[in-house]
């Protein structure tokens, strides 16, 4: 008997992961039609994607994944986390050995898609120092520099393609790992793996554009002040009401803030000096105009 197929999109983050995701969202219904299952998740998410997998590797109960197997008919079940390779190293090892047992009697595709380590580099890093801090990553929210970060063991980690595929082959017992380039077209490679040639062509949807490098560089040294959480979002939805950022976590702290003040702290205002980073500059002109506009 044919087995079944599951492709799991495992990223990598900061790799087209939001535009694949609005992609196979925006598209589930005729792919449905034509056998692969894009399982549809709450209205209110924010991001279509089956983020409970990590969770759920990570604590060992993979509760969260036997009905979004069990509940398609489809030839084809395709899952989406960058997570999944994100946190590859953080998984128990125990759950991965689970998760092998639950999906023996699928043929399983593990879809990648890579960029050029360098410009990975910087779009992840900006990445965290937006991320709010939690306690399973200990470089988001981080003040650290590009040239640190860069050095830490899980970007150097998600740095090695060629090991990365191995582990992850290994790890969740796929029968091929199928890798595109956020360089080329990824779309097309994406269509060619779930059969679906029609999807190549579909609109671009693209998703959580990088913020402009100035933003980055001051969110930097606010990280530095460690301030609680919902104090970081009052800086984000100030900086996102500033710049203009379309990236989604700014986006949603000046949604949530778009009627208060920003109220932001005095001694950080402060405190904020220019940079002159190559990748990452900040201009005595532009702290000054984001302190006109916010104090």
């Amino acid at each position: 008997m044919k087995k079944r197929r599951l492709v799991l999109h495992v990223g990598l983050p900061k790799a087209a992961s939001s535009s694949l995701q609005w992609l196979m969202h925006n598209q589930s219904a005729r792919a449905r039609a034509d056998g692969v299952d894009y399982p549809a998740l709450g209205a209110d998410v924010v991001v279509p994607k089956h983020q409970a997998l990590v969770p759920a590797l990570m604590s060992g109960d993979l509760n969260p994944l036997a009905p979004l197997l069990a509940d398609s008919s489809a030839d084809t079940v395709m899952l989406s986390t960058e997570g999944l390779t994100n946190h590859f190293y953080d998984f128990d090892p125990a759950a991965l050995a689970r998760f092998r047992e639950m999906v023996a009697h699928w043929d399983v595709t593990l879809f990648m898609i890579l960029r050029d380590p360098d410009a990975w580099t910087r779009s992840y890093y900006a990445q965290a120092v937006i991320n709010p801090a939690i306690r399973a990553v200990s470089f988001y929210a981080t003040p650290t520099t590009l040239e640190a970060f860069a050095r830490l063991e899980r970007v150097r980690q998600l740095c090695d393609h060629d090991r990365l595929a191995q582990d992850l082959h290994a790890g969740f017992g796929a029968a091929q790992v199928v890798t595109a380039r956020l360089e080329d077209n990824w779309q097309a490679a994406l269509a060619q793996c779930l059969g679906l040639p029609w999807l190549a062509h579909c609109p671009d949807q693209s998703q959580n554009i990088t913020p402009a490098p100035w933003v980055i560089a001051l969110m930097r040294q606010v990280n530095a002040f460690r301030l609680p959480e919902p104090r970081r979002l009052a800086w984000k939805a100030a900086l996102q009401q500033v710049s203009g950022s379309g990236h989604t976590l700014l986006s949603q702290a000046g949604d949530s803030r778009a009627e208060a003040k920003f109220d932001l702290e005095p001694h950080v205002v402060a405190a904020l000096v220019p940079s002159v980073h190559p990748v990452f500059p900040l201009s005595a002109a532009q702290i000054a105009a984001f302190k006109a506009q916010v104090t």
